[in-house]
């Protein structure tokens, strides 16, 4: 189970640095305020320091649960058709990569557009032979300051969208903030 883990965490972190630019961002910024830490998460900078990982400690969250997050410069035009590219061809290369007998199957992509944000979301599982599973939930969301991209990763479905909400509240937050500008 340990090999395992050390496989899907590297895989977390290569669908991070993959999709990046299907965001379509080439500037990331950072905003007063972070990193956003969450009690019961443990903090590491992944990825040339380019990526805020979270690794759960918290009974309550899973444990060994991850949520990495990115920040980007902001967009005006956020393009679904893009991310939705993006996402077929990282549920591709999953199937390809993943060991021979896992199954790699992926939500409807969902967009949803509200005063202050446009954000983009799909949910990915991956169940291997043994049974066990790893849901992957991603949301992207575009705001006048910057753009969040949250990816969050559990054995179990409603603690991958649970966390990953932990860390996205925070970033939208001060994405709404008048004051919040990058530096």
């Amino acid at each position: 189970m340990q090999k395992v883990r050390r496989y899907l965490t590297a895989l977390c972190i290569l669908l991070a640095i993959c999709l990046s630019p299907a965001i379509g961002f080439a500037q990331e910024i950072t905003v007063g305020g972070f990193p956003v830490k969450v009690s019961g998460f443990e903090h590491s900078l992944v990825g040339n320091g380019q990526i805020h990982m979270n690794t759960c400690q918290a009974e309550h969250w899973v444990p060994g649960s991850k949520v990495s997050y990115r920040i980007y410069a902001p967009t005006d035009k956020p393009d679904f058709e893009q991310f939705k590219t993006a996402h077929k061809m990282v549920l591709s290369r999953l199937q390809t990569m993943t060991p021979e007998g896992t199954v790699v199957t992926a939500s409807k992509p969902e967009r949803t557009d509200d005063e202050l944000f446009t954000t983009f979301e799909i949910t990915r599982e991956m169940t291997s032979p043994d049974g066990s599973k790893l849901i992957t939930n991603s949301k992207t969301s575009y705001g006048k300051n910057f753009t969040a991209e949250v990816i969050s990763s559990s054995e179990d479905e409603k603690a991958a969208k649970a966390n990953g909400a932990l860390f996205m509240l925070p970033l939208m937050l001060m994405n709404a903030r008048e004051d919040a500008s990058p530096e």
